[in-house]
Order: structure tokens, then sequence, then C-alpha cells
């Protein structure tokens, strides 16, 4: 995978004002798992037991500069650091998912 951050909030129908062009390669569901910060595009999935927004700012001091969320957290952020806003994070995982997937012709199987 291999998306321009404009593209990605462009897929998402995220406006793409104020957003610093990044590529991004790894999409990061659980903050633990962070390889590639300088590539990598975070989405803060609020669950019943926790909430990605919480994690934000460790992710951010380990380099990261990209997120998709569904609020702006409190915080100094640079001017390099994109925050994609939208209504649903998870919803937002699915349809860059569905988007990539959609770009091939392969079957789907489950």
């Amino acid at each position: 995978m291999n998306y321009s951050i404009l593209e990605i909030a462009n897929i998402l129908g995220a406006s793409s004002q104020n957003l610093t062009d990044a590529t991004i390669d790894t999409l990061l569901t659980d903050s633990r798992s962070l390889v590639y910060p300088e590539k990598s595009l975070f989405f803060a999935i609020k669950t019943k037991s926790n909430d990605g927004h919480n994690y934000i700012g460790q992710l951010y001091e380990k380099r990261v500069r990209n997120f998709v969320v569904e609020r702006i957290p409190a915080g100094e952020f640079d001017s390099t650091t994109n925050f994609i806003v939208v209504d649903d994070t998870l919803a937002a995982l699915q349809a860059l998912a569905r988007h990539h997937r959609n770009r091939f012709d392969i079957p789907v199987i489950g």
C-alpha cells in the first residue's frame, strides 16, 4: 500500500485543507505495533473498553505525524502533523480497506 495523505483524505471524503503532503504505507490501529512512524497512519479507534485518541500524544512523541481521528486532541503539534477528521474512525478504516481491495481484480473470500 502506498498512498499520499491527500489521496486518503479524498477517499474518506474528508477535507484535505491544512494537510501537509506525506506518503503513507502502513496503517496503524494499535500503538504498540509501531515500526515505521514517518510512513504510518494511525486510526484512533474508540471501543467500549478503550479510546485510540488517548495514544495520540505518545505516538506523536515517537514521530508519528498522520492521524485519522473523530476529534482533534488537545496539545501542541507541529505544522507537519496531519489530522483527518471523520465521524467514525472504524468506518473510515473500512472504507480505505474497501477502496484498496477494489484496486485489484482478485476474488474476496470470507
